[in-house]
């Protein structure tokens, strides 16, 4: 995938797994990707956990990849979907 192509893709914050279930529901099948913004373990604030993200990824047959630091106390990575074959 070519950076300017990630470099377009919407970022999204889920502050659980039923938000991010809710935006892969409605966007998994017309989104050629996403950078989902998490908070790093030593922020106060949270979110959905790496895991809960992956998971739900993997059952809309979306992956991730690529993880960029935003700031000192969040990153995100991008999701896409995963290619056939």
């Amino acid at each position: 995938m070519s950076k300017s192509l990630r470099d377009q893709f919407q970022r999204f914050y889920a502050r659980n797994r039923e938000e991010w279930r809710w935006w892969l529901t409605e966007h998994h099948e017309t989104s050629p990707g996403v950078w989902l913004v998490y908070y790093k373990k030593n922020s106060e604030k949270t979110g959905i956990s790496d895991d809960d993200a992956v998971e739900e990824a993997l059952s809309f047959g979306w992956i991730d990849s690529k993880v960029n630091t935003l700031d000192e106390e969040r990153y995100m990575q991008v999701f896409t979907p995963r290619k056939p074959g």
